[in-house]
């Protein structure tokens, strides 16, 4: 399980890891009971891997905040013990994980040319319009869907229609952590910033409420 990123902005700690390995070492990393208590009821061999392979990202990268993970009642993770807010995000093969003092967002993607053809169904007119004028429109996206993905997970609310309730003013160059753009919508009583890093691989965004 390859760590591909450690990084802190502002407070929050967020990282990367390539999964790589299968569900008995990932289980042995997070430890046994935490791991039965994961996995409990699920029957699908991918949610028993992003499951283990969350918790042990956390526990690997972050030992001294790490406790196990419940969920409240919209299904969003919670530590049970601790006072920090954790944020999770799976995509094939990745997991991320963010933690901070305040609520937080994390979403990873991957490249793959999908969020650039279905733009006009997550983006209004003027998103769309930037990201085809941006350097690199697949990234630029994708780095848009993966924003809206991140305020809805910081707001702790299930996503309803992306392209009227999130707004994203997106970068046209330059994706890389410590650039950001803003979100905002009718949804929300402020602005959201939404860090956003990028290689050829995946787009990475962390949405946070100002202090």
């Amino acid at each position: 399980m390859p760590l591909l990123l450690t990084q802190t902005i502002e407070d929050v700690r967020c990282a990367v890891w390539r999964v790589t390995e299968p569900c008995d070492v990932l289980a042995g990393i997070t430890g046994a009971d935490d791991a039965a208590h994961a996995t409990a009821g699920l029957s699908s061999p991918k949610r028993v891997t992003e499951r283990l392979a969350a918790r042990a990202l956390l526990r690997m990268a972050f030992p001294g905040d790490y406790d196990r993970i419940v969920y409240d009642g919209h299904g969003r993770p919670m530590l049970a013990h601790g006072r920090a807010q954790v944020s999770i995000s799976h995509t094939d093969g990745y997991v991320a994980v963010a933690l901070s003092d305040r609520r937080i967002g994390v979403d990873i993607e991957l490249r793959t040319g999908k969020a650039l053809r279905l733009g006009g169904r997550f983006m209004d007119d003027g998103e769309l319009a930037q990201v085809l004028a941006a350097d690199d429109p697949e990234t630029a996206a994708t780095a848009v869907w993966s924003a809206k993905e991140t305020v809805y997970k910081a707001v702790g609310r299930a996503a309803a229609d992306f392209r009227a309730a999130v707004h994203v003013g997106c970068s046209t160059s330059g994706l890389s952590f410590p650039g950001f753009v803003t979100a905002s919508g009718t949804s929300l009583a402020r602005p959201c910033r939404v860090y956003v890093a990028a290689d050829d691989r995946f787009v990475l965004t962390l949405g946070l409420f100002a202090v």
